[in-house]
């Protein structure tokens, strides 16, 4: 087993393709292929049911690659350590964030951050919702990006918050395009990711309203799987607005039991052990401060009379 063979088996649960997979790795399909079925040879079973139509993961491979994607994330931060170990002088601000982050307005601001803070250095890192409590913990990032529906974590601030929309699996009645209530959705099957702390926050919302749902047996690994699936009439599909495909006419607004729209917060969370490094203490400070410019989805740097115009990214963003 090594390294590339893992890399190719993730690339291809992404893609959904190995042709893509290949593409996006540079490497030909054929060889690819050979490396995704040594690695299965070596684990003993296959980690993709193939069809001439798509690539789907099997129960194994789905069981699997929660640790093909810890191990990767790994060799990261080894490498990382190594860097840190031989740069003492360098600051570097690690953030871990859920897939379900809108990552544009946050993004936005840690440019602007970084023009007065050019020595600095933002190494974003994208984790299934659990990895980013045992990373905070084992002090692997020194920031969390977590959603959740209520219940402020300790030691947290709100970045934003923004509609959930339901991606229904049969189409609605045009007077619903203001909104659905979630009494309404009562008996429905829903479709869910894992991992990314969106499907626990939906069961909580549908729980709390005292409305019974039901779950569709099988898992999507993507949000655009959650779209298909929807438009196939698998289940229902609850996904933040950010998340919806771009053209996608099919959503409507999620609506709680008084009428409300249903809202999913992003948090900044930490350890409190974070700020007791110079550069993580400033840039917590600073975050601190800048929060209602980040809800808005503005830069945070003043422009003239007041405005708050966006600066060049400087990020760099790695999957673990």
């Amino acid at each position: 087993m090594n390294l590339n063979q893992l890399r190719f088996a993730r690339a291809v649960a992404e893609c959904g393709s190995f042709s893509r997979a290949a593409e996006r790795c540079h490497i030909t399909q054929p060889s690819l292929s050979t490396a995704v079925a040594q690695l299965e040879h070596e684990l003993g079973g296959r980690l993709f049911e193939r069809t001439t139509r798509r690539v789907d993961l099997t129960p194994f491979g789905a069981h699997l690659l929660p640790l093909i994607h810890g191990l990767l994330g790994g060799e990261a931060e080894l490498r990382q350590a190594a860097r840190d170990w031989l740069q003492p002088a360098r600051r570097l601000i690690r953030i871990g964030f859920s897939p379900a982050v809108n990552l544009r307005p946050i993004q936005l601001a840690l440019a602007a951050y970084h023009r007065d803070h050019a020595d600095t250095e933002i190494v974003l890192k994208e984790c299934l919702h659990e990895d980013l409590r045992h990373r905070l913990a084992a002090g692997t990032i020194d920031l969390a990006l977590v959603v959740r529906l209520d219940g402020k974590p300790r030691d947290a601030v709100i970045l934003q918050e923004e509609p959930l929309v339901l991606l229904p699996r049969q189409p609605r009645d045009e007077t619903q395009r203001g909104g659905v209530s979630l009494r309404s959705l009562a008996g429905e099957t829903f479709v869910f990711t894992r991992g990314c702390g969106l499907a626990d926050s939906v069961r909580d919302l549908f729980r709390r309203a005292r409305v019974g749902i039901r779950e569709y047996p099988g898992q999507a690994l993507s949000y655009r799987v959650v779209e298909e699936w929807a438009d196939l009439g698998l289940g229902a599909g609850v996904l933040p607005r950010s998340k919806v495909s771009e053209g996608n006419r099919a959503g409507l607004p999620l609506r709680l039991m008084d009428g409300r729209p249903a809202m999913l917060r992003t948090y900044a969370s930490w350890t409190r052990g974070t700020d007791e490094h110079a550069p993580q203490r400033e840039f917590l400070a600073w975050l601190r401060g800048r929060t209602s410019a980040i809800a808005q989805g503005l830069a945070a740097e003043p422009a003239g009379e007041g405005a708050l115009v966006p600066r060049p990214r400087r990020a760099v963003a790695v999957r673990a």
